[in-house]
């Protein structure tokens, strides 16, 4: 009879087990939200028996008591007991398009895309794995993020990987007071600041330059190394860009160090970076034209002011220039231009530059050149465009062993003549465009192309070796 009971006993639990699991298979909404539900501090409607009865996950151990109910029942948040039913894998959600949180919202409100998302701890904690943008990388700037998030996850632990940047931001949750206590990134703990307490510094700064507008970036720090602080401040003003204000603070007196601002194009998201061989600090902000363009502008703090050390961005508004360390460990030690538009006739090119402790010197290019062009007249166009290009990028190594491929005469184009003439920049993007008409005339394997120059042409004789198209020589008035 007792083996009876027991055998029944023991079917009825493994029956509850089954049950748990096949429900835990459901994850669309599976993280706890407040329209969710939400152990720790929400009320739980046990639907099966119509109690009413609230269960509260709060810090305490929970008590085992099968034998009598309370109205509350407490569970421990921080380390449930495995009675056989609970389970502590990994569950990954990788159908984000198909995943339904408010946490989603959020994301997709800021544009940080989402890859995936990890739950642990019986599905409590939730890691989520995203791409963030340049803005929001800078400690400085993460509350702006974590604190919305927070909200949206019904202030439960979570956590930010950034693979791409290396990124892990721990965020710890006060779960009494519903509200973010601190966060841990990348191994650096931090406490955080209310938004509140932060608007009611960031008026004595803004009262003091007597501007207004939203603060979006704040840094306090002493950047130099003096012994007193300087407090870089953020005002957006529209479309991106932003105001930076450089202050000190020297026994709770302000002082205005300088301003950071646009002109053609805007700045923003200023943050400190370390360059090779300086202990202090510098200030860096990147430039945008709010399009297709990035760069930076660098500067270190002297005396009672600031002084750029660096800027880069292309003056044709679109190309990509940053700061760069060889040793991949954010220390900087040079830069790169990436170009690729009119400006080096629509070829790929990448330029090196090397920090040198004080600014910066110029190093090398890499131009990509595409494969040897078909047809006197593209033969042409390549050879013009690459004579055309900075006097630096001509001279790397790609482009000369071009010009050596196509150009077989001793002669040359003396584009410096050419550039003197009145209103060259209509034949210029003609060339640049591939839009100007050359006159071509052909004979067996050699042709003359004839490249008009306003009421001037250049004459190039052409060869076709091996299949390709050479010049054996080069006539007229710009010829030399």
């Amino acid at each position: 009879m007792k083996k009876i009971i027991i055998c029944s006993v023991l079917c009825m639990i493994l029956s509850s087990c089954s049950s748990q699991n096949d429900s835990d298979k459901e994850n669309g909404k599976i993280l706890p939200t407040a329209d969710v539900i939400e152990a720790n501090d929400a009320s739980l409607q046990d639907n099966s028996s119509k109690q009413s009865d609230v269960i509260e996950v709060n810090e305490e151990n929970s008590q085992d008591n099968s034998s009598t109910q309370s109205d509350v029942i407490e569970v421990d948040d921080t380390q449930l007991q495995d009675n056989g039913c609970m389970q502590s894998d990994i569950t990954i959600i990788d159908d984000i398009v198909n995943w339904d949180h408010p946490v989603k919202d959020v994301l997709e409100d800021k544009n940080i895309p989402i890859s995936k998302l990890e739950l642990t701890e019986n599905k409590t904690y939730p890691t989520f794995y995203v791409k963030l943008p340049t803005e929001i990388i800078h400690k400085e700037a993460i509350g702006s993020l974590i604190e919305p998030i927070a909200q949206a996850n019904g202030f439960w632990n979570y956590s930010l990987v950034d693979e791409s940047n290396n990124i892990k931001i721990e965020v710890l949750i006060d779960k009494e007071n519903r509200k973010v206590k601190s966060y841990i990134l990348n191994g650096e703990k931090i406490d955080f600041i209310e938004t509140d307490n932060m608007q009611t510094k960031y008026n004595r700064y803004l009262d003091f330059l007597n501007t207004d507008g939203e603060v979006v970036g704040y840094i306090k720090e002493d950047i130099n190394l003096d012994g007193n602080e300087e407090i870089v401040i953020s005002v957006g003003v529209g479309y991106g860009s932003e105001k930076i204000y450089v202050l000190r603070e020297t026994e709770d007196e302000l002082h205005e160090l300088g301003l950071i601002e646009g002109g053609g194009y805007g700045v923003y998201d200023a943050h400190l970076v370390s360059m090779k061989g300086a202990e202090h600090k510098y200030i860096n902000a990147f430039v945008t034209n709010g399009a297709n363009l990035s760069g930076f502008a660098l500067y270190r703090i002297v005396e009672d002011g600031i002084e750029m050390v660096g800027y880069s961005a292309s003056p044709t508004g679109v190309g990509n220039d940053r700061l760069t360390s060889s040793g991949d460990n954010n220390i900087y030690d040079g830069y790169t231009q990436h170009r690729h538009s009119y400006g080096v006739m629509y070829f790929n090119v990448l330029r090196y530059y090397k920090w040198n402790g004080e600014s910066f010197d110029y190093i090398s290019s890499d131009v990509h050149i595409p494969e040897y062009p078909e047809g006197e007249g593209a033969v042409i166009r390549q050879f013009l465009k690459l004579n055309m290009l900075w006097e630096k990028d001509r001279e790397s190594k790609n482009v000369q062993t071009r010009l050596s491929e196509i150009n077989l005469s001793e002669k040359s184009v003396n584009f410096q003549k050419i550039n003197q003439l009145d209103d060259i920049y209509k034949w210029q993007t003609e060339i640049q465009l591939d839009a100007k008409e050359f006159d071509i005339q052909r004979s067996d394997n050699s042709s003359v192309v004839t490249v008009p120059v306003q009421n001037k042409s250049i004459v190039f004789v052409m060869t076709k070796i091996d299949g390709k198209y050479c010049i054996t020589d080069i006539e007229g008035e710009f010829a030399y």
